[in-house]
């Protein structure tokens, strides 16, 4: 019996959606979110510019400013503040993920992603690394600072003093590095960092965007498991003011609402989102939660692509999750979860329309009902009826692949006779001419000996047999089958019923119950 489910084998049908939707755990279920008044420890500061500029002579810090660090040099001198209550609410909003790599938050009930990609989109450095030619060498400067296992910041500006003014590109290497250490990877206020960043930093092309990204990231990760319900006051490493432009680019109502933005405007290559910043606000936590209630809230599960970039589909390699893919796939087709969805953990694809087109109907007759957004409505009856078809098609799909295999088989079918000798070609031969079968082939079963309950079994041709096993009763084609000859004795086998084709076929259909599968697409028209 082929038993179909609705919920298809990712490996082998390809991705499909179900008519459940699996939804992941939350870190605090929606409406208990702990209301803390948290405040934030940052590390990263851009007191270290002004010491780089009264270092370097003017070409050497024009050389800085051109350099991957010159967008964070002008955010970080723009004097924008982490907003402290902003950051908790999200925070706040975790969803729980075997991803190690990436945090999943949710705001207003709808998801958001932040990965490296979307860390590399706020800031525009590099991750992959990828070079023309080969990298330069990472030891081709005797620093002091060298000889240590690690160093300190104040190591690197005594370097960077003592080194000659006609060793500018020495000098430029010892300036970025300050300003990485300083802005990006600080985690502490006197802490030291390890030799490997000084090595690293003899390269002035090397990708600094995966090490900056895993300091932050990881605190972000800690301040989350560290039960923000029972802290006053938690930490962020590394860069956190990347955390919060991204918040912004992802709920667009709070950064209308707390930011001040430059116009936009096209240049040949890529934009990255912290050059728009001007000013951020510090709104209170009463104001973003207000936000998150507004009933036109929109939020980026996955930020649109900045045009020309050429990292945009940058990630790391990380655990699967069949939840999050599922989160990813519905939010972009457009359906809005809810708090029920999240307390249920499940998206029930049919209850929804069912409920949608209810409503519908107590509209049109003019019954009292809870007052509808008629657009979103169609939109969402829209998306959940797409979500059924892509269902109804993975299943066909899955239907006419086994019919495939099963018609494979039976081609195979005389090839197996003959070379595995299943049943010998003369015995057709024998029972034919008349001729006794061999006792191999016709042994009777003593007296003393019960039949066993394979021998009590309908007589099967090897046809009916090879079908049985393998295949299912919407693929079997009807077949002549060779009769014993009248000359030729039976075995006790062949005097069991002998079934035909047509009520095997018969049999088979009793035991597999019919598969009748409609979509109803209302009509959605006023």
């Amino acid at each position: 019996m082929l038993n179909i489910e609705t919920r298809m084998d990712r490996n082998k049908m390809g991705d499909s959606v179900p008519l459940k939707l699996a939804l992941p755990e939350l870190k605090y279920p929606i409406g208990s979110q702990p209301k803390q008044k948290s405040a934030i420890n940052q590390y990263s500061g851009s007191e270290y510019i002004s010491i780089v500029d009264s270092i370097l002579i003017p070409d050497e810090m024009i050389r800085v400013r051109g350099s991957f660090l010159g967008p964070i040099m002008k955010l970080s001198e723009r004097g924008l503040k982490l907003s402290a209550k902003m950051v908790y609410a999200i925070l706040t909003r975790s969803i729980v993920s075997v991803k190690e790599n990436e945090a999943w938050f949710h705001f207003g009930a709808q998801p958001m992603r932040f990965s490296i990609r979307e860390s590399h989109m706020m800031t525009g450095l590099k991750c992959s690394g990828a070079l023309e030619g080969p990298r330069r060498e990472t030891d081709r400067f005797n620093w002091e600072l060298l000889k240590g296992r690690s160093h300190k910041l104040s190591d690197v500006v005594e370097q960077l003093r003592n080194t000659r003014e006609d060793a500018s590109e020495e000098r430029v290497c010892l300036a970025m590095l300050i300003l990485v250490e300083s802005i990006l990877l600080r985690k502490s206020k006197g802490g030291s960092f390890p030799l490997e960043y000084a090595k690293n930093a003899q390269d002035m092309t090397y990708p600094w965007r995966k090490e900056a990204y895993i300091v932050l990231l990881k605190s972000i990760q800690n301040a989350v498991a560290n039960h923000l319900e029972n802290k006053s006051k938690f930490e962020l490493q590394g860069y956190p003011l990347v955390f919060l432009l991204w918040i912004l680019e992802s709920i667009p109502l709070l950064r209308n609402k707390f930011s001040k933005c430059v116009p936009t405007v096209e240049v040949p290559g890529p934009t990255y989102l912290c050059e728009k910043y001007t000013e951020v606000e510090n709104p209170s936590l009463d104001r973003v939660l207000q936000v998150e209630a507004d009933t036109n809230l929109k939020v980026h599960c996955i930020l649109p692509s900045i045009p020309h970039d050429p990292e945009d589909d940058i990630s790391i390699e990380d655990k699967y999750s069949d939840e999050l893919e599922t989160l990813k796939d519905v939010t972009k087709k457009g359906y809005k979860f809810t708090a029920d969805d999240w307390e249920n953990r499940c998206v029930d694809t049919f209850e929804t329309l069912d409920a949608l087109i209810q409503m519908m109907a107590n509209k049109e007759t003019g019954q009292a009902s809870t007052p509808i957004d008629e657009d979103s409505v169609n939109e969402k009856v829209n998306r959940i009826i797409e979500v059924m078809e892509e269902n109804l098609k993975s299943m066909k799909d899955r239907m006419s692949l086994l019919e495939e295999e099963n018609m494979h088989l039976r081609a195979r079918v005389p090839e197996l006779e003959g070379n595995n000798n299943v049943f010998p070609t003369n015995v057709t031969q024998q029972r034919s001419s008349g001729t006794p079968l061999s006792p191999i082939s016709h042994t009777q079963p003593s007296s003393e000996t019960p039949l066993s309950p394979m021998s009590q079994q309908p007589n099967l041709t090897h046809e009916e047999t090879m079908i049985e096993s393998a295949a299912s009763p919407k693929s079997q084609q009807n077949e002549d089958y060779t009769q014993p000859s009248s000359e030729t004795p039976l075995s006790p086998m062949s005097q069991q019923p002998n079934l035909t084709h047509e009520e095997t076929m018969n049999e088979s259909d009793d035991d597999t119950p019919a598969l009748d599968i409609q979509v109803f697409s209302p009509n959605l028209t006023n």
